[in-house]
């Protein structure tokens, strides 16, 4: 090889390494997918509007009950998986809007006990970025068929001398 070759081919080969690397960390080793572990600040639009009930009555305590908005909210799940295509392990999520539910607040901001918290995920509307995995997860992993809905009711419950 004469110098002229390797002085044209070393920048050509250094650019390709560097394009190659750069795409397996884009594609294999970055991670796009994880928990929340914050919840996200509430805007003023939404103390003001977000589905709570209109003002206190002398019958709630003061409490305030509050709806959840579908188009505001998210359920989902997050699976550690090790595809045959990949070489490296991945995160994935799958995720719904079809969520529903209500809780009620005291004026210190403690769920109120008089009212139990109740929340719905419609399971079947589970979606993920693969079809397969989506099909696996809801006839496999949740049996859609027999239990197409999540539901959970939650009530504080206080003893005398304890919380």
């Amino acid at each position: 090889m004469t110098v002229r070759r390797i002085l044209i081919a070393t920048p050509i080969v250094l650019v390709a390494a560097l394009v190659a690397g750069i795409a397996v960390w884009w594609f294999f080793v970055r991670e796009t997918h994880s928990l929340a572990t914050n919840a996200p600040a509430i805007t003023t639009e939404l103390r003001a509007t977000a589905g709570a009930t209109p003002a206190p009555t002398a019958a709630s305590g003061g409490a305030l009950t509050f709806r959840i908005i579908p188009e505001r909210s998210e359920a989902a799940y997050f699976a550690d998986e090790q595809l045959a295509s990949l070489p490296i392990p991945d995160t994935a999520k799958g995720s719904t809007n079809a969520v529903s539910g209500e809780f009620r607040l005291t004026p210190d901001g403690n769920l109120d006990p008089s009212l139990p918290a109740k929340f719905s995920v419609d399971l079947t509307t589970l979606k993920s970025d693969k079809d397969m995995r989506d099909r696996r997860v809801q006839e496999q992993g949740l049996e859609t068929s027999r239990f197409p809905t999540a539901t959970t009711r939650w009530r504080r419950r206080y003893t005398a001398g304890r919380r």
